[in-house]
């Protein structure tokens, strides 16, 4: 205990007098994060901004000794260090796994710094060329090497295309290293991809459209496509979702996931201002292909040089042989009311109904929900948060409660409740909001084994605002 907050201390003190002078120096902003996990991880960030560059340092310590260490930099033209993908970019390394309405739709392609301790699998550079149209990014990660070109080409404020080629490197599938016996194994050898995307921005619809290919020296061509509509004309809302993947395409880091097809509906209803009521279906269907010794039914043999203890690859006119995936039909809820003086009562509701099919998993059923409630009342100085989920037979349980002040937060949790044969997990939390920075603690019993963390985030500078994300 007393090795890891010598450790916090050693690393963050130093760095609160270095930043202060640059403070003095430079009058911008600088944040500085650090923490402990169970006593034995210690994690350290300082961010250093202005305008329009930054400057990111990582350091992930476990029991005193250094798990990630990198420096990060963003400006107008380069980003280097640790890398996080957006919009098509993202996509293309995951086609099938976004559903109605997701981020990655409204994202413009490009690469950001990754600031997250958890990030560190994904690093190089980018640079653009002409900047906010053509960029040149490489990447590392994977153990792979990735190089490609972006482009971004707007048509007056509603209309976007843009554009991806990328290159890649993987190393061959290892048997010994597959995650599943069932998944065919990259067979080597350089993949190319490349992408499209066209999306159309008014009041009352969205629009995107994503469709791209990957091949190899020895792999059958694949390819993706995805759409994401959204009408809001103002009585509803409406989003509609289809994407489609072929089973021979790899992503650039030589992963085949096996999704076929993904698909959703999501309406909301608005007969009040302060009412909505809406119901969603998805659904996803996997591939069929199911490994027998060397041979797969709707399996190839693979181009010369794909060898492999399992030689057969995906094969690209290979149909879907049976229904092996999932769809969940749900109906929701949200509602918001206010009186008087300020009180006011939010409540969200969802309630979900899981339909498993196929051989990977056995056929079944299963129901979940959640419903969360949030209650303000300022004349005496009341901010708390209610949330209940349930799911595969266990149940989540999470309170949090503030004072009008907003200096101090307090949370209680359980999860896990009725886990057989471990017991549940509890938590308390606790959380100090000063000025420009936030203090934790957070006691936990996982397993039945307790555990304590603790952390500091501090914001300083002259134009210091928000202290952005905490965990």
């Amino acid at each position: 205990m007393k090795r890891e907050i010598r450790s916090l201390a050693r690393l963050t003190l130093p760095w609160c007098l270095f930043i202060k002078g640059l403070i003095l120096l430079f009058g911008q902003t600088v944040q500085i994060k650090s923490e402990i996990w169970e006593l034995e991880k210690v994690n350290s960030r300082f961010l250093f901004s202005g305008g329009d560059w930054e400057i990111v340092g990582l350091d992930v310590r476990k029991r005193g000794t250094p798990v990630y260490q990198i420096l990060g930099l963003r400006l107008s033209w380069l980003t280097a260090g640790p890398l996080c993908l957006k919009g098509l970019l993202r996509e293309v390394f995951n086609p099938l796994a976004y559903s109605t309405g997701s981020s990655v739709f409204a994202e413009e392609i490009g690469i950001d710094l990754d600031k997250s301790f958890e990030g560190g699998g994904r690093r190089g550079m980018a640079l653009s060329l002409v900047p906010g149209y053509l960029t040149w990014f490489l990447l590392n990660a994977q153990r792979s090497t990735k190089t490609g070109l972006t482009a971004s080409l707007p048509f007056g404020e509603a209309l976007n295309a843009e554009l991806l080629l990328c290159t890649s490197h993987p190393p061959r599938g290892d048997p010994g290293e597959s995650w599943h016996a069932e998944r065919p194994l990259f067979p080597g050898g350089r993949l190319v991809h490349g992408a499209a995307r066209l999306s159309l921005d008014r009041p009352t619809f969205y629009g995107v459209l994503s469709a791209g290919f990957s091949g190899g020296e020895r792999t059958f061509p694949g390819f993706f496509s995805h759409s994401d509509i959204a009408f809001r004309p103002g009585a509803f809302e409406m989003g509609l979702n289809l994407g489609l993947a072929s089973n021979s395409y790899f992503d650039p880091n030589g992963r085949w996931n096996g999704k076929g097809i993904a698909a959703g509906l999501d309406l909301w209803l608005l007969p009040f201002d302060f009412i909505k009521l809406g119901a969603e279906y998805g659904c996803i269907i996997d591939h069929a292909i199911e490994w027998r010794g060397f041979e797969a039914p709707g399996s190839c043999p693979g181009p010369p040089g794909s060898e492999l203890p399992f030689p057969e690859l995906p094969c690209p006119d290979h149909p879907w042989s049976h229904l092996n995936g999932k769809e969940i039909y749900s109906l929701k809820g949200q509602g918001a009311l206010k009186w008087g003086k300020g009180l006011q009562v939010r409540i969200s509701s969802r309630f979900d109904f899981i339909v498993h099919h196929g051989p990977e998993r056995e056929p079944g059923r299963e129901e979940a929900f959640f419903i969360a409630g949030h209650l303000v009342i300022p004349p005496v100085g009341i901010d708390s948060e209610y949330s209940l989920r349930h799911r595969d037979g266990n149940l989540d349980l999470r309170v949090r409660f503030s004072p009008g002040s907003g200096f101090f937060d307090l949370s209680l949790f359980a999860e896990d409740v009725f886990s057989i044969p471990g017991p549940p997990n509890l938590g308390l939390r606790m959380e100090l909001k000063p000025e420009r920075s936030r203090i934790f603690l957070l006691l936990e019993k996982v397993l039945g084994r307790p555990s304590l963390s603790m952390g500091l985030e501090v914001e300083m500078g002259s134009s210091a605002g928000a202290a952005g994300s905490w965990l």
